[in-house]
């Protein structure tokens, strides 16, 4: 399953009705932004936070506040679509359990240990087993499917005790994107 929508047109809307230099001193803290924009994954990572996650004024999401408006006329069953996504989003750090060629992936939310099939042909193509990964995942018509930016994964498996140290970390606040950035930035800061 797939968006109807395209996210890309959610992101060119933020750009105009966001003050972006305000955004990304938020995203970035004391990062050198324009150094780390300049790798495509940070970019990727940044406009879905930008998105999801950052706040206007009104204290709404950027998606919510295009759904809301509707500038691009959706149609009712895209319009449908995206309520479900602003309603389910969740960012979350993942592990691969199974895969269930072309149709999708059992995976275990490290926070939460829950267990959700994720239907996303893509993904069943591409993932591995070990594999843990950082992705946005929404409910729509009954199923997950992921709605964020490519993941950022590694081809590894936690143990039960990581397992729980990661979860304790990841309980103390709402993840986003920006997790990635935090843990692993320097290393985007030097490849691309």
């Amino acid at each position: 399953m797939k968006l109807n929508f395209r996210l890309g047109k959610i992101v060119d809307y933020a750009h105009k009705k966001v003050d972006v230099s305000v955004a990304t001193s938020k995203f970035f803290s004391k990062k050198s932004a324009n150094k780390l924009l300049e790798n495509s994954v940070v970019s990727a990572l940044f406009n879905e936070w930008l998105i999801f996650d950052y706040r206007n004024k009104l204290g709404t999401s950027i998606i919510a506040e295009y759904y809301l408006k509707n500038p691009d006329s959706l149609t009712k069953d895209q319009l449908k679509q995206l309520e479900q996504v602003v309603k389910t989003e969740r960012y979350e750090v993942m592990e691969v359990i199974s895969i269930t060629r072309d149709k999708g992936l059992s995976i275990r939310i490290v926070r939460t240990g829950e267990i959700l099939f994720v239907d996303d042909l893509a993904g069943s193509r591409s993932a591995t087993v070990p594999s843990l990964f950082f992705n946005r995942l929404a409910k729509t018509d009954g199923k997950w499917i992921f709605v964020g930016c490519d993941n950022v994964s590694f081809p590894t498996r936690l143990s039960e005790t990581a397992r729980k140290h990661f979860a304790k970390i990841l309980n103390k606040e709402k993840n986003t994107p920006k997790l990635v950035l935090d843990v692993f930035g320097d290393r985007f800061v030097n490849n691309d």
